[in-house]
């Protein structure tokens, strides 16, 4: 019996102007496995996690979450987008507190141990190296123990022990049914790291392979949120609506 996808995409595709950024995406993204999403720059990586994470509407397809209900879903984009005049264990504490965590303190000083970054829990944020903001975000994402994580060029400004503890924090997300989609340059990197790679070229999906060659199916089960061509600006705003609220 085929496991159901966390989080199924359908057709997807996408225009900036005159630019065709994706076309015809089909994705399955299977709980408690690690994909990685591998292309050249302007591929489409970054747009279709966005689309993904319900940041960006596409212009046609479909994303679904399994049977319907809601995921927690965390992304951590090319910038880390966290509050400058916070401090480190702020930034997570407010994060915790919004997520309603029963011990936000705890949560935030527990996450920032994992990315070792316990050593400055009142360093302001502005303050630190590009690396460490890296960290601290990507802290703030693995802290809630979302269903979906997604993840744009993590390895970026991680300096080996920070790769290194980004491996970890994925490893034990997928472990305890946790889905992990991560876009990478590094094919070294992605094929040592992943169940899958789906590779990007010219904003059409060319594999979703896992060791045995085999994708999973995308299946009858989830339920289907039809995506309108050209949906309204009030539209938008609603989903945005949603969006803040999850986080």
């Amino acid at each position: 019996m085929p496991i159901e996808p966390a989080c199924t995409a359908r057709d997807i595709a996408h225009r900036f102007g005159r630019v065709r950024v994706l076309e015809g995406i089909d994705l399955a993204l299977v709980p408690g496995e690690c994909v990685v999403l591998h292309g050249a720059n302007g591929s489409g990586k970054t747009t279709l996690l966005r689309i993904l994470a319900g940041l960006l509407r596409p212009q046609r397809g479909t994303v679904a979450h399994a049977n319907g209900r809601p995921m927690r879903v965390a992304f951590v984009g090319q910038a880390p987008g966290l509050y400058a005049e916070l401090s480190t264990i702020e930034n997570l504490d407010l994060f915790a507190r919004l997520n309603g965590l029963a011990d936000p303190g705890g949560a935030a000083a527990e996450a920032l141990d994992a990315f070792g970054l316990a050593h400055r829990p009142a360093m302001r944020t502005r303050t630190l190296s590009r690396g460490q903001q890296q960290r601290l975000a990507l802290a703030r994402a693995f802290m809630t123990a979302p269903d979906i994580i997604l993840l744009d060029e993590p390895f970026t400004a991680l300096d080996a022990a920070g790769g290194e503890r980004l491996d970890r924090a994925i490893a034990t997300a997928c472990a305890n049914g946790a889905t992990v989609l991560f876009a990478a340059h590094d094919d070294g990197r992605a094929r040592g790291q992943a169940n899958r790679v789906a590779t990007l070229v010219d904003g059409r999906l060319r594999s979703a392979e896992g060791p045995g060659g085999a994708a999973p199916s995308l299946g009858p089960t989830a339920e289907r949120t039809e995506v309108a061509p050209s949906p309204r600006p009030a539209a938008r705003r609603r989903g945005l609506g949603v969006l803040r609220g999850a986080w």
